[in-house]
Parts: structure tokens; C-alpha cells; sequence
């Protein structure tokens, strides 16, 4: 009976996405348009693993197309990972990048990371830490830029030397994305007026 049952919700399945493709004024358009739509609707927003709910009102709006019917799925479902740009700061966006499947990483093709960095952080860029952003990368073979935005508070001159070579020999050691470096300086102290 379950073999009947499942044949039955199969054909009814069926039905629907043949009904959805002659009368969806949407899924009637061409491929290339279609495409364009999706690209101004899911591609639009930095995601932050971590820090953005995913009840967050941006989120469900960019994504809702992907819950539409089963052929906009389809053509949609990684989009939000080719399109978008996901930033974060380092241990979170390891853990959310290998959460996903195979075709998702592959998917990725913009990353931003934040590295928070004080002269006695410097340590940050010596021994095994500096080799997390290589695994890193290594998850994401389709990644085509990597922005690292380096943020020092009361930075010397010789500390951000040190940590702009660091970041040179992780391009030298087989980053194949194109690399941008943002260095940003903080001071804690303001003037008040």
C-alpha cells in the first residue's frame, strides 16, 4: 500500500511542477531572464555565519524564492553560495564551511574575514594558528576572492610588517584566490570634546 501511496503523491508531484511550468508567469520566461531575476534577488547580501538568525527578515526575503516550487529550487539552490559574499571572523566560518555539502563549498566564491589583532595578538601569526586560513581555503575550491580585513589597535608599524608578511606567504603557499589585504587601524583612546 505505501508502493501506491508514493506512486500516487509521485504522479500528483508531477502534475503540479507541469502545471507550474505552462501557467507561472515566472517560469514561463526564458532561462537567461530567469537567471537575472534570480541573480538581483539572491545575490545581493554579505552573509555572516554566526551572527545572522536565520530568522533574520533579510535572510528569509533573499532565500524565500528557493522555497517557491521544486524547479525554482533547482535552478536556485546554490546561488546564495555563488552570489553572495559570507564574512565572518575565522574559527566560525571553519565551522560553517564544513558543515556544508560537497557542491556548496564548491559554490563559495567570495569570503570575508575579519582577524582582530593587538600588538601582544601579534602571536596570532606564529606557529600552527597562522595555518588556519590555508585548511580554510582549502575547503572552498571554487573560492575566486579573499578579502582579509586586518583590524590593530595601537599598531606599530613593525606589527603590521610582520603581519602583512605573514599574509603574503599564505598567498605564496598555494592560495589560488586573489587575495585583498584591508589593514584598519584602531586607537582606544578618542579625543572628547
Amino acid at each position: 500500500m505505501s508502493c501506491t501511496k508514493a506512486t500516487i503523491d509521485s504522479e500528483a508531484n508531477l502534475a503540479i511542477s507541469l502545471s507550474n511550468q505552462t501557467s507561472s508567469p515566472l517560469l514561463r520566461l526564458p532561462t537567461e531572464l530567469r537567471n537575472a531575476i534570480y541573480t538581483h534577488m539572491i545575490g545581493t547580501i554579505i552573509l555572516t555565519p554566526g551572527l545572522m538568525s536565520i530568522k533574520d527578515p533579510r535572510l528569509i526575503i533573499e532565500l524565500s524564492l528557493l522555497r517557491t516550487c521544486r524547479q525554482t529550487h533547482r535552478e536556485t539552490a546554490l546561488l546564495p553560495f555563488q552570489l553572495n559574499t559570507f564574512g565572518s571572523v575565522l574559527p566560525g566560518m571553519e565551522h560553517f564551511f564544513a558543515k556544508l555539502n560537497a557542491q556548496q563549498r564548491n559554490a563559495v566564491q567570495r569570503v570575508r574575514l575579519s582577524l582582530y589583532l593587538r600588538d601582544t595578538w601579534m602571536k596570532f601569526f606564529s606557529g600552527e594558528v597562522s595555518q588556519r586560513p590555508l585548511s580554510f581555503v582549502a575547503l572552498l575550491p571554487g573560492l575566486q576572492r579573499l578579502v582579509l580585513r586586518l583590524n590593530i589597535w595601537h599598531g606599530s608599524d613593525e606589527a603590521i610588517t610582520h603581519a602583512l608578511k605573514e599574509l603574503s606567504l599564505w598567498r605564496c603557499a598555494g592560495c589560488s584566490p586573489r587575495l585583498e589585504v584591508l589593514v584598519r587601524r584602531h586607537s582606544v583612546w578618542r579625543d572628547v570634546h
